[in-house]
């Protein structure tokens, strides 16, 4: 999964601008590594490879559990409600479902937002109660 070294904030191209430190939060929980100890009250994923087998599922740290093909990630430590939205059609966002990966996924949307993740209401209604 990347190359991000302890302690540095990587960059990942948007299309609506850059994220930085929010990639390297992201890995940290995913990896199991929490070094501030955060609590999330949300973990949302978009258009995310997370159980693509072989190029990602199967490299992730803590490695999921279980034997293949039953393998099971968990939900990241910390996090309070995972929530995933994922196009259908999307190349990357494959194989759809993460609930059927990971454990803890509160709400696996599948919906067609034509790669307008940003923009569709369907992410808008998930982030309306974080942003007061």
């Amino acid at each position: 999964m990347g190359g991000f070294s302890s302690g540095e904030v990587g960059e990942v191209p948007q299309p609506h601008g850059r994220v930085g430190a929010q990639a390297q939060l992201a890995k940290a929980a995913i990896s199991g590594g929490n070094p501030v100890e955060l609590r999330p009250e949300l973990f949302l994923t978009i258009g995310s490879p997370l159980a693509l087998p072989r190029a990602v599922f199967e490299r992730l740290l803590p490695s999921p559990q279980g034997s293949a093909p039953a393998l099971r990630g968990a939900r990241p430590p910390g996090v309070t409600r995972w929530v995933n939205i994922a196009d259908p059609g999307d190349p990357v966002a494959i194989p759809p479902g993460l609930g059927g990966f990971f454990d803890g996924v509160a709400l696996d949307h599948t919906t067609v937002v034509g790669f307008h993740y940003l923009r569709s209401s369907t992410t808008a209604a998930i982030l309306a109660p974080y942003l007061g």
